[in-house]
């Protein structure tokens, strides 16, 4: 049973064809829908993109589904989401402008490795509230700067252009992290917090999006991580505001949510396919996070498709 389409940078490089793109580190295109009425996604399929990708939306409203939750983006307004995200339907409104840019991972590892402050904005805040605003005065330093990596990705003959480039993405992730800080709530975290810690949240992240579907108990990814369980939750809970327990439950439920909509998949299967001891339990466990059981859920899925 498959769930979430995983899609490599190199494959959205080939499908991106009316972009600008730059060898296989960067992306970025000039949205819009000219038409009067609005524009949606249709049959989208539940995908991961592996890119730090943005969203930004100049003119008009789009509409965002991540990670089962709606995010509705108008002027002034950034979507930021990373490799752990999950996209599976996007609405624009008639004459929306923005842009998005999508910047590969290597890319963006090589210009945060030395800058631990950046990459503690992005984990604080990009992974787990993705939706930023801006006043028009940061919202225009953000098109400046898009505009200019633009212009130079199309100066194709310029000799330095690679180091131009890099310098330019720098500096858009940097203004978006300094906007990330100076909205979080708990700045003095992100100061203190030193780079192991990150690196246990990035790393017990990636372990439970690879293994929730067999393991649920958090002393499993604590064993991978070499620590105990309490320790790992308190540095999850320091990062990102959320437990271990609770990371692996709601990533869980939007594995089930992803294939209670397949049509030929019945609630005892997807029991299965989540490693539950049974359909009872799964029930419960979706019936608690959700207030509907599964039935319930995949029945009014039918309804509206």
């Amino acid at each position: 049973m498959k769930g979430i389409i995983n899609i490599d940078f190199d494959r959205v490089v080939k499908e991106m064809t009316s972009s600008e793109v730059f060898g296989n580190e960067l992306i970025v295109s000039n949205l819009h829908n000219r038409r009067d009425n609005s524009q949606r996604t249709e049959n989208m399929p539940t995908v991961r993109l592996d890119a730090l990708t943005f969203f930004m939306c100049t003119h008009g409203e789009i509409l965002f589904h991540v990670d089962y939750k709606d995010y509705h983006l108008h002027g002034n307004m950034l979507l930021q989401l990373n490799r752990i995200h999950i996209l599976n339907n996007v609405r624009m409104s008639s004459h929306f402008e923005g842009y998005m840019v999508a910047i590969s991972p290597k890319l963006a590892e090589s210009i945060m490795a030395d800058i631990h402050l950046m990459k503690n904005a992005f984990i604080s805040r990009a992974l787990f509230l993705p939706l930023i605003e801006f006043s028009e005065l940061e919202t225009n330093s953000l098109i400046e700067i898009i505009v200019r990596i633009i212009k130079i990705m199309k100066n194709s003959d310029h000799d330095f252009q690679n180091y131009i480039l890099k310098n330019e993405v720098s500096t858009l992730l940097m203004e978006v992290a300094n906007f990330n800080l100076k909205r979080n709530k708990n700045k003095e975290v992100i100061y203190e917090t030193i780079g192991h810690k990150e690196e246990i949240a990035q790393n017990f992240i990636r372990l439970v999006f690879e293994y929730c579907k067999e393991n649920h108990e958090v002393s499993f990814y604590a064993e991978k991580l070499c620590m105990t369980s309490g320790n790992l939750s308190r540095i999850l809970k320091t990062i990102s505001g959320k437990t271990a327990i609770k990371w692996i439950g709601d990533t869980l439920l939007v594995e089930a949510k992803i294939l209670l909509q397949k049509p030929n998949i019945n609630v005892q299967q997807v029991a299965d396919g989540l490693h539950f001891g049974d359909q009872s339990s799964f029930s419960k466990f979706f019936k608690k996070h959700t207030g509907q059981t599964p039935t319930e859920f995949k029945n009014k899925v039918q309804e509206v498709s």
